[in-house]
């Protein structure tokens, strides 16, 4: 069965089964099950307005942990870490038992100074073969938080010697 044919019946009926296109049923939901299990938001209509002010910032380092994760971490910047945190693990299933968790959180005075600490971070896990793409890299915690350590203090240095 199509899932188009499963959406129609959906309407109709107000309690179905709910088949996959080879046919067997995997489930039976009324409608109000089938909303409840959709981890994302309702669509919408309508304008936003979003407004940003830059103000202090944050360099952090996670971990992923959990069940055979490995050494991976994720270097980011994020005005609240602990949103961050939430953003990043909300997508994993909870039987997977895997998650990230904040190893290392450098606050600086703007959006920009901790921009450019990350990017050194993220440039030397690269020099040292250690980065996997994107923001990622396959590397013990520690050294991670000691490279973020050093890029901070030098691009703090930096800032202040030039003002």
């Amino acid at each position: 069965m199509a899932a188009r044919q499963v959406w129609e019946r959906f309407h109709f009926q107000p309690e179905i089964s709910v088949e996959v296109a080879l046919g067997c049923i995997v489930d039976v939901a009324t409608k109000e099950d089938l909303l409840v299990r959709s981890p994302g938001p309702r669509p919408w209509e309508g304008t936003v307005t979003h407004t940003r002010t830059v103000d202090k910032s944050n360099l952090y380092v996670m971990a992923l942990t959990g069940h055979n994760s490995g050494p991976y971490v994720k270097i980011g910047i994020a005005s609240v870490v602990k949103r961050r945190l939430r953003e990043v693990n909300q997508y994993f299933p909870p039987g997977l038992n895997l998650g990230w968790t904040v190893e290392l959180e450098i606050e600086f005075p703007n959006a920009f100074l901790a921009y450019l600490a990350e990017q050194r971070t993220l440039d030397d896990l690269r020099k040292c073969l250690k980065w996997i793409g994107r923001e990622f890299a396959a590397v013990e915690v520690n050294v991670a938080k000691d490279i973020a350590t050093k890029n901070a203090r030098d691009v703090i240095a930096d800032y202040v010697l030039s003002n």
